[in-house]
């Protein structure tokens, strides 16, 4: 159980740093760039992301030390969760207030899928809700109606095509390095902003 608790509070920081390193965020928001949060944004990720989350996650698991029943325990309970809190589906108030004491909810999981930056900085735990009341990045005074879904960073729909979601990061990535991207991806002169 103590190996489930830890590797869920290791993918809390994984989940930090894909939005405050500049690269892993390029690659993070294809997932966030979904303007309607259900089910399918649960596995909606860049390929580049999970490339990159390979290493994280074996090494959580090796500095965590667990074995493989637990690992398999965490897996499932990973998916099931990740598909739970984006499945867009409003509680009742009353289960609302008790469940997101420990797991994290459609509706915590929705602020942080808010265009608003500073709601978006908010609420990244995956299956316990603990982590976010531990650092303190916990929001729950935004309602649900109110909250607008997207990435704060995508703007207009030539940049939600698959080709441009997909060639996004890369282009951010060249333009840094001053190399012109102009031509070289389906609307890449709007892809950075």
């Amino acid at each position: 159980a103590a190996a489930v608790v830890l590797l869920d509070y290791t993918l809390f920081v994984w989940h930090v740093l894909t939005h405050k390193v500049p690269f892993l965020w390029r690659v993070h928001e294809v997932h966030h760039a979904d303007r309607d949060l259900s089910a399918s944004t649960a596995l909606r990720f860049h390929f580049a992301e999970m490339v990159l989350s390979v290493p994280w996650r074996a090494a959580q698991v090796v500095c965590v030390g667990a074995g493989p029943l637990a690992l398999s325990a965490w897996q499932i309970a990973t998916l099931v969760a990740i598909m739970f809190h984006h499945s867009n589906v409003a509680l009742p108030i009353a289960l609302e207030r008790r469940l997101c004491r420990v797991l994290m909810t459609p509706r915590l999981h929705g602020i942080h899928h808010s265009v608003v930056e500073d709601e978006t900085d908010s609420n990244w735990s995956t299956i316990f809700s603990w982590p976010d009341y531990l650092h303190r990045t916990i929001r729950l005074d935004v309602p649900q109606h109110a909250i607008q879904i997207g990435a704060p960073t995508v703007h207009g729909d030539a940049v939600r095509t698959l080709p441009d979601l997909i060639a996004r990061p890369f282009v951010a990535a060249a333009r840094r390095a001053g190399v012109s991207t102009r031509g070289h991806a389906p609307g890449a002169r709007d892809l950075v902003a």
